[in-house]
């Protein structure tokens, strides 16, 4: 019948790349970077100088249109952040990579500036930045396998590590409905959601 002869067709009808192309493993993206010139690349660092004539109300800075920084993260009322200090949150507000442990870095230079950065309203300072190297998961890499970020800043007072936007750059994408990071538009590593955070 014509059924049975579409089905036919349909099942030998398959491409040889297709097949080649999902026996592969995924490609391993460059590193990740931020795409622009400088130390700190695009993202403007704050003076302590800059902020020093800000008033506080209610002991917390108060923040108007007229100052802003680049450098932000997200601010978390989680009170799991303790069991998270060691993870690597995602989170798409942030605008720079940030780590909390000095020997996670396999390359590191000191904050010689006074550079900083904003969590909600509270301004850190940065001790330093420089390269680490994460291991993610990925279903054709059982062993695990490597991200490198650079240009990551050094602050030992943040309760968690946080990563995502830049990601971007390097053509890696967040997929919350599947729960996975795509790169060139493949599986690349998994995501898993820890006391309500996406983390690596």
């Amino acid at each position: 019948s014509v059924q049975k002869f579409g089905r036919a067709v349909e099942e030998k009808w398959k491409p040889k790349e297709v097949e080649q192309e999902v026996s592969k493993r995924p490609v391993t993206p460059p590193i990740v970077a931020m795409a622009t010139v400088g130390k700190l690349s695009a993202f403007i660092a704050t003076n302590s100088d800059e902020y020093s004539h800000i008033k506080k109300v209610d002991g917390k800075l108060n923040v108007n249109d007229e100052f802003k920084t680049t450098f932000k993260i997200s601010e978390t009322s989680s009170s799991n952040t303790c069991e998270l200090n060691k993870s690597w949150i995602l989170d798409s507000r942030v605008t720079i990579h940030v780590c909390n442990e000095r020997n996670r870095f396999t390359e590191f230079e000191e904050n010689l500036s006074n550079e900083c950065l904003w969590a909600g309203n509270t301004i850190i300072t940065i001790l330093g930045y420089g390269a680490v190297e994460l291991t993610v998961k990925s279903p054709k890499y059982p062993d695990e396998r490597v991200l490198k970020l650079i240009n990551v800043v050094f602050v030992p007072t943040l309760h968690t590590n946080v990563v995502l936007r830049l990601l971007i750059a390097a053509n890696i994408h967040w997929d919350t409905k599947n729960s996975i990071l795509t790169f060139q538009g493949r599986h690349f590593a998994d995501t898993s959601m820890m006391f309500n955070q996406w983390v690596l």
